[in-house]
């Protein structure tokens, strides 16, 4: 959605070690490199696509404020580059859109393909390349039959290869999952982490049977108020694929235990040196107590932006049929995940993040873990669910990257900077943007002060900061903005469900302003103590 687009297609910060899934649609690299679990369905699979590289800044999905456009994005491993990818256009296993508009054998005189009767067939693992002429009342429908339990991914592209994943010249595209019912069981507008505006969806199917895929265009389920002017729309096609996350390598015979000697290996694959791909898990909770634990080691050698620091992140994918341009996969109940240091086992871990924080209606905030991570050392991730009884579909999806994901360089100065006095002056990582990561230990005391030169031209700041909505063990997580003469411009703290923001309108004469953090202490169960902070100046 344009709207949605806007507020947040500035928050991309370049990054490296993390790269693009191995292939947008290609069969064999859906399901290539997957760890599943007969029992309970705990899977893990090397993504749909998705460039982890060109995601969205980490303290706010949708940043309206964040000073990279897409158009600068340069990810490691295009879609269409990889190596062993069939490209969209060229997939031999299309179903060709002209067969769908010939108009020859449509029930009631609909063509092959707009309506749910007239659906057209789609395998597990093939895609289709059709067009939308009228993004204002187009749709297609296509159908494929599944299992219960099965885990499928649903990704759609029209703005594959381009140098702008977001160009208003392609189609803004929204795809649903219905079943046999007539119910739509999942949906999606912009993918989790957005890094295009392509839909991608994963989600476990409830029941044997027919299912049926929309679909549409922004125009057709929003209207022309939330999406880009049509007149901009002048390449209409687009391809969508179906694919199976239960088709890869069996890691055992029953569901995890909720044991660490039988977690779960992530195994990340390389998509050159010091490079991983994106790599997605997508499991079932057995029971309301289940826990699946999953052993993740950071690559030794991974890509790490100069002056920053190797991060792991965890995008929680939206549950239910969220309200917002990130959709929902169907699922019943929010999930907790911890990431715990083994040679650390009787914390309750480094970081730790509750989904039921993070609305499946908040437009520009769902939940994802951000945390500074050592190079070759191995951690274990849980994952359980949030609270509450269970549900009907018990399934959770995370999408995982390593490296620098996001340019936020580390703190230098400490402790230096605990005084406003000498603070810590920052480098721009673009002319109008700052960022910063960085440790408040100990919590209760350290206080970390920033300089920041102000740009030529410019009459606001924006400032965003988080901790514990990025998994954070500090409390009372806050940030203040003073002008060069020490005066509050901007003062917010951190909740668990708000993330501090504010804007403030610069004095002209400030040629400098002074950011400082504080938090109030230190959770008992979560020891990591980082947080990160970004200044965009417009």
């Amino acid at each position: 959605m344009k709207t949605w687009f806007l507020a947040g297609s500035l928050s991309f910060l370049l990054g490296c070690g993390a790269a693009s899934s191995e292939a947008a649609i290609d069969a064999k690299a859906a399901t290539d490199d997957v760890s599943t679990s007969d029992g309970g369905g705990d899977a893990t699979d090397e993504g749909d696509g998705s460039d982890s590289a060109d995601a969205t800044d980490a303290t706010d999905a949708t940043d309206a404020t964040d000073a990279t456009d897409a158009t600068d994005a340069t990810d490691a491993t295009d879609a269409t580059d990889a190596t062993d990818a069939t490209d969209a256009t060229d997939a031999t296993d299309a179903t060709d859109a002209t067969d769908a508009t010939d108009g020859q054998d449509g029930t009631d005189g609909a063509s092959p393909g707009t309506t749910m009767e007239t659906a057209l067939p789609i395998g597990l693992g093939e895609t289709y390349s059709g067009t939308l002429d009228d993004p204002e009342t187009s749709k297609v429908y296509l159908w494929f039959d599944g299992k219960a339990g099965q885990a499928i991914r649903l990704s759609a592209f029209a703005k594959q290869g381009e140098d702008n994943p977001f160009t208003p010249a392609r189609l803004d595209l929204f795809v649903s999952l219905i079943d046999e019912a007539k119910q739509t069981i999942a949906l999606n507008d912009d993918p989790w982490p957005v890094d295009s505006n392509d839909p991608n969806v994963i989600t476990v199917l409830p029941a044997d049977g027919k299912y049926w895929v929309v679909v549409e265009e922004c125009h057709s389920v929003f209207g022309p108020e939330e999406c880009s002017l049509l007149d901009e729309i002048t390449d209409k096609t687009f391809q969508v694929g179906v694919f199976s996350l239960e088709e890869g390598t069996v890691e055992g015979p029953t569901d995890q235990d909720g044991t660490t000697p039988n977690a779960l290996p992530v195994v990340w694959k390389p998509a050159g040196p010091g490079s991983y791909f994106t790599h997605d898990i997508v499991g079932t909770f057995a029971a309301a107590e289940d826990v699946d634990i999953y052993s993740v080691t950071v690559p030794a050698d991974v890509d790490v932006l100069a002056g920053n620091r190797a991060h792991l992140d965890i995008w929680l994918q939206p549950i239910g049929l969220g309200e917002s341009r990130h959709g929902g996969n169907g699922a019943s109940s929010p999930a907790i995940v911890r990431l715990v240091d083994p040679d650390s086992p009787s914390s309750g871990g480094f970081a730790r993040l509750d989904q039921k924080h993070f609305s499946a209606s908040d437009q520009t905030d769902p939940a994802a873990l951000h945390v500074p991570v050592t190079p070759g050392k191995p951690y274990l991730l849980y994952v359980a669910r949030s609270a509450g009884e269970l549900g009907q579909r018990e399934h959770y999806a995370l999408r995982m990257a390593v490296g620098s994901t996001y340019d936020y360089p580390v703190e230098k100065a400490e402790p230096g900077n605990d005084v406003a006095v000498t603070a810590e002056a920052l480098t721009a990582v673009l002319e109008v943007l700052y960022t910063v990561s960085g440790d408040l230990s100990p919590a209760d005391s350290d206080q970390d002060n920033f300089a920041l030169a102000v740009p030529l031209a410019v009459t606001h700041v924006d400032v965003r900061c988080a901790a514990g909505r990025l998994g954070s063990g500090l409390l009372g997580f806050e940030f203040a903005l003073f002008d060069s003469v020490g005066t509050l411009l901007a003062a917010e703290t951190e909740s668990e469900t708000v993330s501090p923001d504010a804007i403030a309108e610069l004095p002209a004469e400030s040629n400098t302003l002074t950011l400082r953090v504080k938090a109030s202490g230190q959770s008992a169960d979560v020891t990591g103590a980082f947080y990160e902070c970004r200044a965009f100046f417009y």
